[in-house]
């Protein structure tokens, strides 16, 4: 291994590193001018009641024990907690520690290659691309997706630390490998293949020896057994939420196609990045059968090929066989969720293909087929282009409705970004809209539960109420346990007069889960109107209970308190209520002044 150059000071490592954050830092502004966007931010970040408080110790103990989001990764719930801590909920500053990370990562990308191989303008030419590549956006420009940057920041020091360790071969290195790489697995279990990437880093560029040396599989022993308890905690955690897609939703001769075809596309997204998309749909029918033979017969070629030439092109070979090795946990072998492909999974692979293209470039330089000049040019050209369309990527991410507008212009069978859309589209009162993007997501995705039971509540804001309960009873028809959609039914009901069909459906959602405060109230609210006190009375003090601080709680229970002539006892809730909204309490204090107690 060389040692860095130590001639002009712009020519030093380090320097030319905080040249290249800098830039990544330039390029990455516009990030920490958006906002959250609702797609898996609100269960990270802006709904998640753990991020009011802070980083206190219930919620560390928290990060370490929950499986919430359907991973055990406490690193990336201590980063959201502490940005929680020091910035609230504003967007602004999670967008920031994201962009630093992914600088920082970088950064460090750029000093372990120069330091292992010595090829400063090879080693700043990965990196940069790396830096600036469109692919990349969704992991930095997405706050849910903190876990991806903040896993293969400690991925690169693991590797750093590997290679201390190799050089020196003292005990505090291996130490600090195993520290950095159960912080890397703490972030996000995709870092499972660290310890074959490890490998490749032994053929080239540390030239250890050929991977048949036991000792190369034997000092990584620790490594593996932490990947693959990793990959058992993760599968598990998913599996019984019901993340896993089964073979018969998915085959495996569908799952083999996607995959294979799927290397080749993100190739020509790494090439040609446009079209990019938050979600990208499996075909309904399923890829041709053709196109994963096809995509498969190129692999196995260029695989052979580089194979064949590896005496003469081992960083072309490592890159490739870290690019195919690094995709494999999320190639869709194994499925966890619906989208065929996703860009933020090329975060770590991406890092493959560039060195493989930058030593190839290197080599050409070297052997004087091309000019030095010529190829400055070129990778500056490279550079700047990708830059530009990261830019315009990151705004793609600006806000939910740019961002699924967007994708649904690029991918318009993205029923994801649909749903989505239609889920913005309501929130901001334009439920007309809204409704058009739901029937949308339903004739792509019809067995969606909750695209019919956002779509009644749609219409049922049009005052459309008799289209809606069709749509709420398609959604507890293909999801029994859909609480909101019974809930929804059950006012839907109430409101044409069936009021008995409307208990029922009440009754389920409370059954199926006896924290639901709004079914709790509903209930009770019905049951008022049909004059049934005592139990009205029972569910307005289940929901106070639940809520001891709601005022439609205690407004409601007042009210049936109050037609129940237990006045003393209605106007407790009264004094309550003067401290919660005073608006319930002057509407409780009037029912209460009525005659007879009346409403």
């Amino acid at each position: 291994m060389e040692r860095p150059s130590t001639g002009v000071f712009w020519r030093r490592p380090v320097v030319l590193a905080a040249a290249l954050a800098l830039a990544t830092l330039a390029v990455y502004a516009p990030a920490i001018g958006n906002g959250f966007v609702d797609y898996d931010d609100g269960m990270y970040v802006t709904a998640n009641p753990r991020m009011r408080d802070g980083l206190t110790r219930d919620n560390v103990v928290w990060a370490f024990t929950t499986t919430e989001a359907l991973n055990w990764h406490p690193l990336t719930w201590l980063s959201h907690l502490l940005d929680a801590e020091l910035f609230g909920l504003e967007p602004a500053g999670h967008h920031a520690t994201s962009v630093v990370l992914h600088a920082l990562t970088a950064a460090l990308l750029f000093l372990l290659l120069q330091r292992a191989t010595g090829a400063t303008a090879a080693s700043l030419a990965a990196a940069a691309l790396f830096a600036v590549h469109p692919l990349n956006v969704q992991s930095v420009a997405w706050v849910s997706e903190r876990k991806n940057v903040l896993s293969t920041l400690f991925w690169l020091l693991a590797m750093g630390a590997y290679g201390a360790w190799v050089r020196r071969a003292r005990a505090i290195g291996y130490a600090a490998l195993l520290a950095c790489a159960a912080l890397a697995l703490m972030a996000k279990a995709m870092a499972v293949t660290l310890p074959f990437t490890l490998l490749l880093l032994d053929v080239w560029p540390l030239r250890r020896g050929p991977l048949t040396r036991p000792r190369l599989w034997l000092e990584k022993l620790p490594l593996f057994a932490m990947a693959a308890g990793a990959s058992w905690e993760a599968f598990k955690v998913q599996q019984e939420a019901g993340a896993v897609v089964h073979t018969e939703a998915i085959k495996l001769t569908a799952r083999l196609n996607n995959a294979a075809w799927s290397y080749l596309a993100y190739l020509g997204d790494a090439l040609w990045p446009s079209g990019l998309a938050a979600f990208y749909p499996h075909l309904e029918s399923g890829l041709p059968a053709w196109r994963g033979a096809l995509a498969a017969g190129v692999l196995l070629a260029v695989t052979g090929a580089l194979w064949r030439l590896r005496d003469r092109a081992q960083p072309q070979l490592v890159g490739w066989l870290w690019y195919l090795g690094t995709l494999v946990p999320v190639i869709g072998l194994v499925q966890v969720g619906t989208q065929a492909m996703a860009d933020r999974y090329m975060y770590v692979p991406l890092i493959g293909i560039f060195v493989a293209v930058a030593w190839a470039v290197d080599a050409l330089v070297r052997r004087g087929t091309v000019p030095a000049a010529a190829a400055l040019a070129a990778a500056g050209v490279a550079v700047v282009a990708l830059a530009v369309v990261t830019v315009r990527q990151v705004g793609v991410w600006h806000d939910t409705v740019t961002l699924f507008e967007h994708t649904i212009r690029v991918e318009p069978r993205a029923w994801v970004a649909h749903y989505n859309l239609g889920n913005a589209y309501e929130s901001m009162g334009r439920h007309a809209d809204a409704v058009a993007e739901f029937r949308e997501t339903i004739r792509l995705r019809p067995e969606f539960a909750r695209a019919h039971n956002n779509l009644g509540n749609s219409l049922d804001a049009l005052g459309r109420s008799a289209e809606a309960v069709p749509s709420y009873e398609r959604a507890v028809q293909l999801k029994p346990d859909l609480v909101e959609a019974y809930n929804n039914l059950g006012i839907a009901y109430a409101q044409q007069g069936k009021r008995e069909q409307g208990l029922t459906a009440l009754r389920t959602a409370t059954q199926l889960r006896p924290d639901f405060l709004e079914a709790h109230l509903n209930l009770a609210i019905t049951l008022r109107q049909m004059d049934r006190l005592p139990e009205a009375r029972v569910e307005a003090d289940a929901a106070v209970a639940l809520r001891s601080d709601s005022a439609l709680a205690r407004y409601h229970r007042g009210l049936i308190l109050a037609l129940q002539g237990e006045t003393d006892a209605a106007r407790r809730d009264l004094q309550v209520l003067q401290g919660l909204d005073p608006s319930f309490a002057a509407k409780l204090q009037a029912a209460l002044q009525a005659p007879a107690g009346g409403p």
